[in-house]
């Protein structure tokens, strides 16, 4: 056998690993095969693994290898507290671990690497490799936090943890359809191109490092480890040892030991799009052994992918376009393949919409055919009367007219374009009296006086420019500014010749004066939109979702929100399929979606909603904005109605740098009653008086009484908390006061009567609490319909009171109505606080009844509830699990 040091080692051990991954019965074949070109590396594993049959034959280090793995088991690493073994892989061992610096609560996954081939200077490249990746922020990449080495020389890794399967697992076991994968797909790569952006290259993509959730959101896992390896014992070029690469999926340049770059990421997502898209790798079947697949990307091109699919559809959906994408993504040319991620996306997002991607020659038959799928219904008609007429110049004409068409469009666009930059610059350079900065106010107020003094012989522009100022109002809450323009805009468009303009512009019209409270014009100019809409031969695609949106604005003003869902859905299915994934227009139609979904009480819909509004301001470099913000706290909103306070917290302290008032501590609309009721929940009682104390008092001054009267409730309900009934029954009372003038059912009209009801029961009258809260239930509709979302907590109380009255028949009627909502808010079987609060109280019924082993069972569900809504050390969940003790039952 050869000398052994730290080279040698790293030479064999790819192999080792390989070999070990084989049943028995298939090892004598592979190294067969292996010795055909490698003779003395096959004969040295073949000692190796007769070494290794000895060893297991004799449980050789059998039980210390497992105590060294147990041995990490509360062992703290950086700020975290080892929990227990995740796995292992080819370049160590993976853990939970729980942080325990005393600063936040939250989890991790430590890989303790192996120390094989690391050399002298691991420490520095590592510290060194950590501070490069932290550069990397980005929703679909699993986070980097620390990286560092052990004592004993171990270097580790601490990593965002995600719960997820493998992207090939989760797309063959829920078989997705082709768009669904793709889109899965396109998450992937927009998080590559995010690091291609920063220079930083991955090197092992491939499907075990792409997770997706439950809740279907792509995490891409360890990003740059592959460089953690030691420079020196890299093989030179020709050389074919082991590298930190995965053969299948590891471009031909890597196999061979040369630099990489974008375009070697590039050809290691080709190979994953191909097994999305096929089921099978490029270069070999699911039997094939690393050495197989290595040998087949150095010599062979893969076949089209179409010609891997059995189904005939599928190869008809393939076939082209998606063929063409895959092998430029594979060319065994780096200079050949794509030179980005990014490049790659935008050619994946071209062949989801149906226009010509840049895989493929644009001749004009090809660019024609492309244009005919996207608008067959008018060529159809066309074709029906004039085939005879134009036979074979068809294409050629069509390629003429698009080309006209296009060359308008985008001489007009680039005058609006040109014109917006100008207008915008002519705003931003004004300043005020003294040369102060003007306030945003007085900036819209600037914008309004320039377009009339620099722009007004361009009444399109002018029109256009109005109705987004006008929008901006709405935004400041000044309706009647909002209203003026909007009004005047429609008068100037109706002075135009472009009908496109005055449809856009009587739909955003008619939505901004229903989102004002005003709406004696509204059906007039939606009926008026939608005959222009019907006359216009091919509207642009703003234009259609303008009115979209402002019918589903209508639907939802009037109650009909499934309506008003399905208009918004249709909305963005038009987006997408235009290629559109940023900006104002799509993050619009999606935030307006959640919110119906959120008044609908869909809110795992919601949240998945507004978690892509999120990726769509980061994906176009929004996201230090104050628009980003309000996403934050809109998912924070929809976490609390999931009963996962602790996750929203997260989402609140992203936000609150964004949100106006942070520095100015003026009020933050609805910010503080936001971070008040997550803190209040997670049991930090003290906190959550400091944050909402007075700000009721501040929004109610501001002229606000909607948020007003939710934080005076919010306060109110702490204080109760905090044991000071006398100001908390106050505070509720006023809450109450001002909710009660708006005849609809809320959510805090909910949470008042619930927190009012939870003092009379606490101070013995139960009987005046269950009095309150059924009058209130009857008034809801409880009785037509006991699972409406927002009477969760008003059932929770409902259920103490008749406990406390010794009623456990009707206590136990309330509860089961509460679980029944809180399991359906809820995204997964354990993940809701609110969930556990309530099995919490099923729990404390059946001990009333002396039932303790029911209790018992209801306890071990609650308990896990509460730590994953609140955390473990939340006092519900250390309650929950106190009671399972007192009742005989191991925590």
């Amino acid at each position: 056998m050869a000398p052994w040091n730290r080279e040698h080692w790293a030479r064999l051990s790819g192999y080792l690993d390989e070999v070990l991954e084989l049943e028995p019965a298939g090892r004598e074949s592979w190294l067969v095969a292996l010795g055909a070109t490698q003779p003395e590396v096959a004969a040295e594993l073949r000692e190796l693994l007769a070494t290794h049959a000895v060893n297991s034959a004799s449980a050789f280090l059998e039980h210390s290898l497992l105590e060294a793995a147990q041995s990490l088991i509360g062992e703290r690493i950086g700020a975290y507290r080892v929990d227990r073994l995740l796995g292992r892989g080819g370049m160590g061992t993976v853990w939970l671990a729980s942080r325990c610096d005393g600063k936040f609560e939250g989890v991790a996954a430590i890989k303790i690497l192996d120390r094989r081939g690391l050399g002298p200077s691991a420490a520095e490249r590592i510290r060194n490799e950590a501070s490069l990746l932290a550069r990397l922020s980005h929703p679909n990449i699993a986070r980097l936090f620390d990286a560092g080495v052990r004592e004993n020389g171990q270097p580790y890794l601490i990593l965002e943890y995600v719960e997820g399967e493998p992207i090939d697992r989760f797309c063959s076991e829920r078989q997705l359809p082709l768009a669904a994968r793709l889109q899965l797909v396109l998450a992937v790569l927009d998080a590559v191109a995010h690091a291609h952006a920063q220079l930083i290259v991955h090197r092992d993509l491939k499907p075990s490092n792409v997770l997706v959730t439950p809740e279907a959101s792509v995490k891409l896992l360890d990003f740059g480890i592959a460089s953690l390896q030691a420079p020196e014992v890299q093989p030179a070029p020709g050389a074919e040892g082991p590298q930190p690469l995965t053969p299948g999926y590891a471009a031909p340049e890597q196999l061979r030991g040369e630099p990489v770059s974008a375009a070697s990421d590039v050809y290691s997502l080709g190979a994953l799009l191909h097994v999305l898209v096929t089921g099978v790798h490029p270069s070999g079947t699911a039997g094939s052994t690393h050495t197989e697949l290595a040998r087949a990307t150095l010599t062979a091109d893969a076949p089209p992918a179409s010609e891997r699919i059995a189904s005939a559809r599928g190869r008809r959906q393939v076939r082209g376009d998606l063929d063409a994408i895959i092998a430029k993504a594979l060319r065994r040319e780096a200079a050949q393949r794509y030179a980005t991620a990014a490049e790659l996306a935008a050619d994946v997002r071209s062949f989801l919409g149906g226009f010509p991607v840049a895989a493929r020659r644009a001749t004009r038959a090809y660019v024609a055919q492309k244009f005919a799928r996207r608008h067959w219904g008018g060529i159809l008609s066309a074709m029906l009367t004039l085939t005879v007429l134009i036979g074979a110049s068809v294409v050629t004409t069509l390629n003429m007219f698009e080309a006209r068409r296009q060359r308008d469009v985008a001489r007009s666009e680039l005058r609006r374009t040109e014109a917006a930059n100008d207008f915008s610059s002519l705003m931003l350079e004004e300043v005020g009296q003294g040369g102060k900065l003007l306030s945003r106010d007085e900036l819209l107020d600037r914008g309004v006086q320039l377009l009339d003094a620099r722009y007004g012989g361009d009444r399109e522009f002018v029109a256009d420019m109005l109705i987004q100022l006008a929008a901006r109002y709405g935004d400041e809450e000044r309706i009647d500014k909002e209203i003026t323009l909007t009004r005047r805009s429609l008068e100037i468009a109706r002075q135009t010749t472009n009908a496109s303009l005055l449809t856009r512009t009587l739909c955003e019209a008619a939505r901004q004066e229903m989102q004002g409270g005003s709406h004696p014009d509204v059906d007039p100019w939606l009926a008026e939109a939608q005959g222009l809409l019907a006359g216009l031969h091919d509207p642009p695609m703003d234009t259609r979702v303008t009115c979209l949106r402002a019918q589903a604005e209508r639907a939802s003003t009037t109650g009909h929100l499934e309506e008003a869902a399905a208009l918004l859905s249709e909305a963005h299915g038009l987006q997408v399929a235009e290629g559109l994934s940023t900006g104002l227009s799509y993050t619009s139609v999606l935030t307006e979606l959640g919110g119906v979904y959120f008044d609908q009480g869909r809110y795992p819909e919601a949240y998945l909603v507004s978690k892509e509004v999120g990726v769509a301001f980061d994906r176009g470099g929004r996201g230090g904005t104050l628009g980003r913000g309000i996403i934050h706290q809109n998912v924070a909103s929809t976490l609390l109605r999931m009963g996962e306070p602790r996750a929203a917290l997260t989402e609140l302290e992203a936000a609150r740098p964004l949100l106006p008032g942070s520095r100015a501590g003026q009020p933050r609309s609805g910010f503080q009653s936001a971070l008040a009721l997550t803190l209040r929940r997670l049991g930090r009682l003290q906190e959550a008086d400091e944050t909402i104390a007075g700000e009721g008092d501040r929004l109610l001054a501001a002229d606000n009484p909607r948020l007003g009267s939710r934080a005076l409730m919010e306060e109110g309900v702490i204080l109760a908390g905090l044991n000071e009934p006398d100001q908390a029954r106050s505070l509720l009372e006023r809450a109450l006061a001002i909710m009660s003038k708006n005849t609809q059912v809320s959510a805090g009209l909910s949470q008042a009567n619930a927190s009012l009801a939870d003092l009379d029961t606490s101070s013995g009258h139960a009987d005046t609490a269950r009095r309150r809260l059924e009058a209130y239930l009857a008034a809801a509709g409880y009785a037509r319909e006991r699972t409406k979302p927002i009477l969760q907590p008003v059932l929770v109380s409902a259920a103490r009171a008749a406990l406390a009255q010794g009623d456990a028949a009707a206590a136990q009627r309330y509860a089961d109505d509460a679980l029944a909502i809180a399991s359906k808010n809820a995204r997964g079987p354990d993940s809701s606080a609110d969930v556990g609060e309530t099995l919490l109280l099923m729990a404390r019924i059946r001990l009333a009844a002396r039932d303790p082993v029911a209790a018992r069972s209801l306890l071990a569900r609650a308990a896990r509830c509460l730590a994953n809504g609140l955390g473990s050390d939340a006092p519900l969940a250390v309650e929950a699990r106190r009671l399972m003790e007192s009742t005989g039952t191991d925590s």
